[in-house]
């Protein structure tokens, strides 16, 4: 009778292990894929409250403006008030939140020295792309900005790597993870 039950038992557990799915994970510079909920900042999933974007990034947050009338759907935008550390950079993080205040976008953004901007977008887009792959989308608009970006449409998300040097204004490294299913669904994204 114990060999019997012993039997079922590891049965039963083998079957539920088998039927479990085992999650994908992969991270750098504290931006991560998940392939259950896709592309998102490590310590700020989407869906979190302005209070809790605050503790997940130690610093405060000053909203900045609201979504323009123009705008695809409703938002509001916000700015950390303190330098933040992040992706190897010191920089400030700038988020949205939808109508219900809703973390949906999160972009952290650094103002480099002319010389050493490019040079961490390049190292950056290595480490992305050795971390998560070849990117869906590469643009170079030829006057300045190259942007990056890797899509999951499964989970509705993107990670967007941006490098800008118009030469007006110290050039600009911005990483960002956003659910982009809610600028296709505006009509104003697609995926590749």
């Amino acid at each position: 009778m114990k060999k019997l039950a012993l039997v079922l038992s590891l049965v039963l557990m083998l079957t539920f292990v088998g039927c479990s799915s085992k999650t994908t994970v992969k991270e750098t510079d504290a931006f991560r894929f998940d392939s259950k909920t896709g592309y998102a900042y490590s310590t700020a999933p989407f869906g979190i409250d302005t209070t809790e974007l605050e503790s997940a990034i130690g610093s405060k947050l000053t909203m900045v403006s609201e979504s323009p009338a123009t705008a695809p759907f409703a938002y509001t935008n916000y700015l950390s008030e303190d330098i933040v550390q992040s992706a190897g950079c010191s920089g400030k993080f700038d988020a949205q939140f939808d109508e219900n205040d809703k973390l949906f976008s999160v972009t952290f953004h650094e103002q480099l020295a002319r010389g050493t901007a490019e040079e961490h977008f390049e190292a950056a887009s290595k480490r992305f792309t050795e971390t998560f792959g070849a990117p869906a989308v590469q643009d170079d608009n030829g006057t300045g900005t190259q942007y990056l970006e890797w899509q999951d449409k499964s989970s509705g998300t993107a990670l967007g790597l941006t490098y800008s040097d118009l030469g007006t204004t110290d050039p600009t490294l911005m990483i960002s993870v956003f659910e982009k299913s809610r600028y296709v669904e505006a009509g104003t994204g697609e995926w590749k």
